[in-house]
């Protein structure tokens, strides 16, 4: 990933959501970006509801849970 570059990640499974957070969190190449940053973001919009898993989690009324990285330079 170039500098700069995002990472996405959501899924409705809270361990998953813990792990991928604690493995990027303890990796330096990566700076989680503060939820408050992300309002108006129309990638967030669309990993939340643009694909089928998401449609699914939405319909069965389930928890999405985010977090968003942004790639350091070196």
């Amino acid at each position: 990933m170039a500098p700069g570059a995002m990472l996405y990640t959501i899924t409705d499974v809270p361990d998953l959501h813990d792990w991928m957070v604690s493995h990027l969190d303890g990796f330096p190449t990566f700076e989680r970006i503060p939820d408050e940053e992300l309002e108006g973001d129309a990638v967030v919009e669309q990993v939340r509801t643009a694909t089928e898993e998401g449609k699914k989690v939405a319909r069965n009324e389930g928890v999405k849970l985010l977090a968003v990285y942004r790639r350091k330079a070196d």
